[in-house]
């Protein structure tokens, strides 16, 4: 009798937990259950070609094939900073997608390749090895101070996360905890809605943000 409690209770507190994440999170990004098959969009026990069982060779590709100009499995384009309604468009409803926002409506966020069009030339760049941030005595031109090179999941979890857009409860050892404001009954993605908290995500990293100087005015 005392094993089948402790079974039970244990099935409760799993329950409670995928169910916090699944408010959070949408998608295949978080909310798993026992029987899921979200797990096949990004791994293969058997056919994987990357690391940690990855269908693709870099993470950086696995989220673009979705999240691309050319993805399929996302109105996020994260390549060109435009929300695609179209992706999802239902009932011939050519205009407005499943986030009640236009095709092609811009991005908050940006986009990492371009935006509205325009060739971006200032990023966090997820692939690659990237140049210092100038400022608080770094000289122009020095490498970033860095074990290891960004990538999607420098920030973001893609196994989900309680904070506002998957964003890492941790990065870079330093806690993190962003809340989404929220923006009504009608939720879009190209309405000035800021998460709470956002600035500790950049503090994690840019340990200059709070610090001041004497002649800075602040």
């Amino acid at each position: 009798m005392r094993r089948v409690l402790i079974v039970i209770v244990l099935g409760l507190v799993l329950a409670f937990a995928t169910t916090g994440l699944a408010l959070a999170n949408g998608g295949p990004h978080g909310g798993y259950t026992p029987t899921t098959d979200a797990c096949a969009g990004c791994h293969r026990a058997h056919t994987a070609i990357g690391p940690n069982l990855l269908m693709v060779s870099a993470g950086y590709d696995l989220c673009i094939s979705c999240h691309g100009a050319t993805g399929t499995g996302a109105n996020t384009n994260v390549d060109d900073g435009y929300y695609l309604s179209s992706r999802d468009d239902l009932g011939g409803d050519y205009d407005h997608g499943a986030a009640n926002t236009p095709d092609y409506a811009p991005l908050l966020g940006g986009g990492f390749v371009n935006y509205q069009g325009i060739a971006v030339t200032s990023i966090h760049n997820p692939v690659g090895t990237e140049i210092a941030a100038w400022g608080n005595g770094v000289p122009r031109g020095s490498l970033a101070d860095l074990a290891e090179s960004l990538n999607c999941a420098s920030c973001h979890d893609p196994h989900g996360s309680p904070n506002y857009r998957i964003i890492n409860a941790e990065i870079n050892g330093v806690p993190v905890a962003v809340a989404q404001v929220d923006e009504g009954a009608v939720k879009d993605y190209d309405t000035e809605q800021w998460g709470a908290g956002t600035s500790s995500v950049c503090a994690a990293c840019h340990g200059a943000y709070h610090v001041t100087r004497p002649d800075s005015g602040s």
